[in-house]
């Protein structure tokens, strides 16, 4: 999917419309916190699947994607922006590619810590400084740099993966419209 604009804006779409269907049956509000928990998951799940499960990496990695975009949806940053702001990080062509990916979630897990006032009050109430909208930004655009990468070193075409998903849940959604009934 290198550089193609079009690819990246329909993988959005495709999430959008997903998450808020899912929104209808959710019993609760996915806050940031859930939001990151649900991330170290599919991360977790990158990592089980990469060696022995093909089809389902493809789909942990689509994942992983568009949990970011859930969580800049969540405090109103610019998917696109970020999108943009990826094209210009240098991710090398090696296999440290996962463990930067790690690391930057480590990095964006502390900013939201922050940002919702998550901390340990010591002798001072709180941290001596704040999230700025750009080291947010350049977490979610470095975390999409990454999984950009780490899918055309694997050739995966993250819009077909995406196709596949959409298909899948609106199976799923459509049992669940005839259960409901």
């Amino acid at each position: 999917m290198k550089d193609d604009n079009m690819n990246f804006k329909k993988i959005v779409d495709d999430y959008r419309i997903t998450y808020h269907t899912f929104e209808k049956y959710e019993e609760r509000i996915w806050t940031a916190e859930i939001n990151i928990i649900e991330l170290y998951k599919q991360i977790g799940e990158i990592i089980t699947t990469k060696d022995n499960n093909k089809e389902q990496y493809k789909d942990e990695l689509l994942d992983t994607l568009c949990q970011i975009f859930r969580l800049m949806d969540y405090y109103k940053y610019d998917i696109y922006k970020a999108y943009n702001m990826s094209k210009r990080i240098y991710v090398a062509d090696d296999n440290d590619i996962l463990l930067k990916l790690i690391e930057n979630i480590g990095s964006l897990s502390k900013c939201i810590m922050i940002k919702e006032k998550y901390y340990f009050k010591t002798r001072v109430n709180e941290p001596k400084y704040n999230i700025s909208d750009e080291k947010m930004m350049n977490c979610f655009s470095k975390h999409i740099a990454y999984v950009l990468k780490m899918a055309d070193k694997e050739q995966i075409d993250l819009n077909k993966v995406s196709d596949n998903l959409r298909e899948i849940d609106r199976k799923y959604f459509e049992i669940i419209e005839k259960e409901n009934k």
